[in-house]
């Protein structure tokens, strides 16, 4: 009897030892995806940007984001005269690698890389052109500069001269220390219709599928001095011979309304952002129902 006592008392004793305890406690949940370091060496990139030539001329605006829980950065592009891109940024950790794939209307860029001795993250691959259907070694380097901004380079290799030529340089700003374009836009888009220079396409068929992106320059007392032109796809659509009448008629209207309404008063702007670069207006009936 006295045996069995001890057996038990010994058995509780081992149940609510240390052994028990460990049983009872919660593992640490492990550490998000894409947490390491090595996720972050591209976020230098990361941003709201307005890119610049070297010699200072308008190039275009970039949205830099990072998304699904910091495994990819998406990069869209939107050019000076219109014309758009998108990028997919990611590390693959098997190859030890970061990746880019870009596309746009008629262009893919592929290539991998990483960070170099200095700092900046250099890509290496190759660049197809879907019409025709030709493909060249590509690279594209990033570098952060000391004053913030990044210098963007890319350079493409001829076969035949056995030269890498400059294909692009950019100087990325951050959008919020640079003067944004949209209240201009804006300005400009309410005084063409306060001053009724606006003639609707309303009245030609497949209206909903017409959006001009118009594209012109004003002076410091807000006149043209270059364009009104079209730009973006439908640039190509107006130069074809083939055009569909009711393209052109469009067109025109919206051309007519920004020559109309000139000049425009712009002095609540306080930023003159119009003198060095163009303003684009995206001619949208279909999505202000």
């Amino acid at each position: 009897m006295i045996y069995r006592s001890m057996l038990v008392a010994l058995l509780a004793f081992a149940l609510s030892g240390p052994h028990a305890n460990a049983q009872d406690e919660t593992p640490p949940p492990p550490p998000p995806p894409c947490s390491a370091e090595v996720y972050s060496q591209f976020d230098f990139w990361l941003g709201s940007w307005e890119v610049h030539g070297p010699q200072g001329q308008y190039a275009g605006h970039n949205l830099v984001e990072k998304m699904e829980g910091g495994c990819l950065i998406r990069e869209n592009w939107t050019s000076a005269n219109g014309t758009t891109g998108q990028s997919y940024n990611f590390y693959n950790p098997v190859t030890d690698e970061w990746r880019q794939l870009w596309v746009s209307a008629g262009t893919i860029i592929d290539y991998t890389g990483g960070l170099t001795e200095t700092g900046s993250m250099k890509l290496e691959g190759s660049i197809v052109y879907t019409v025709p259907d030709t493909s060249f070694p590509f690279t594209g380097e990033w570098t952060l500069n000391e004053d913030g901004t990044v210098t963007q380079h890319f350079e493409q290799y001829d076969p035949e001269a056995e030269t890498w030529n400059v294909w692009f340089t950019g100087i990325y700003s951050k959008a919020n220390e640079v003067p944004q374009t949209e209240t201009i836009v804006q300005q400009v888009s309410n005084q063409i219709m306060e001053k009724g220079c606006w003639r609707s396409f309303k009245d030609l068929p497949d209206w909903e599928n017409y959006d001009p992106k118009i594209a012109f320059q004003l002076d410091e007392n807000g006149s043209l001095i270059e364009g009104p032109i079209v730009v973006g796809p439908w640039e190509a659509i107006v130069n074809t011979p083939e055009t569909d009448e009711n393209y052109a008629i469009a067109i025109e209207r919206a051309k007519r309304a920004i020559t109309l309404c000139q000049p425009f008063d712009l002095s609540a702007n306080s930023s003159p952002i119009w003198l060095d670069r163009p303003i684009i207006i995206t001619f949208d009936e279909a999505a202000d129902e």
